[in-house]
């Protein structure tokens, strides 16, 4: 019997493209598999966890609140696996793999190099490749291994993921040319306490908006 804690890498990925296709037949040309073996292997694998991962009620298999659970967790294992062939062949090839930083638009390339100055200039011989990202795809590229490491200005963490602060940055006002405020070179946060302001984002999505609120 096989035990539910060493899980086939194979059915895993078989499982994940089932999850991720319109339907049971694309799912299985992308596996260049025949419905029948696909099918056979999603089956298998609800028996070695004793669940049923899929709703097959519907037109179109739909995840059951188990298959959403290990669909999350067999991204990254899949994403492990890849990560850590990467570093076998990076030793055995003597290139050591690039490692990539993703960061939104928010965080302009500039800044993203000064982050990065210190760590560039403590490993010179460590390839860093940077890409910009929108927001919403910077969780599914670290999921997916492609990326590294997400740079963003926010607080609250994706789900299934962890964060740190890495940086604090200087806050820009914009305010009246006549404003008591605008001769000021640099102005605490107290000193806003009496004037009204405006902030771009909702509370718990910008760091700059929670700071102030």
């Amino acid at each position: 019997m096989t035990d539910p804690m060493m899980l086939d890498s194979r059915r895993l990925r078989n499982f994940v493209v089932a999850a991720e296709s319109d339907t049971l037949s694309r799912a299985a040309q992308n596996l260049f598999l025949t419905q029948q073996a696909l099918s056979a292997s999603v089956r298998q694998l609800e028996r070695e966890l004793n669940t049923p991962l899929f709703d097959r009620s519907h037109r179109h298999w739909v995840l059951t609140e188990s298959g959403k659970v290990l669909y999350e967790g067999a991204k990254a294992i899949l994403a492990g696996n890849a990560a850590l062939v990467r570093s076998v062949q990076s030793v055995a090839t003597g290139r050591p793999t690039p490692f990539v930083v993703g960061h939104s638009p928010a965080i302009s390339g500039e800044e993203v190099y000064r982050l990065l100055r210190p760590i560039i200039a403590a490993e010179p011989e460590q390839p860093i490749t940077v890409r910009q990202l929108f927001p919403g795809d910077l969780r599914e590229e670290l999921l997916s291994n492609d990326i590294d490491v997400a740079l963003r200005r926010g607080v609250d963490a994706p789900e299934a993921l962890m964060s740190s602060v890495f940086a604090y940055h200087e806050l820009r006002l914009a305010v009246h040319v006549e404003h008591p405020l605008a001769g000021e070179r640099q102005i605490a946060a107290q000193a806003l306490a009496t004037t009204p302001i405006v902030v771009w984002a909702p509370e718990r999505h910008s760091f700059y908006t929670d700071l102030l609120v």
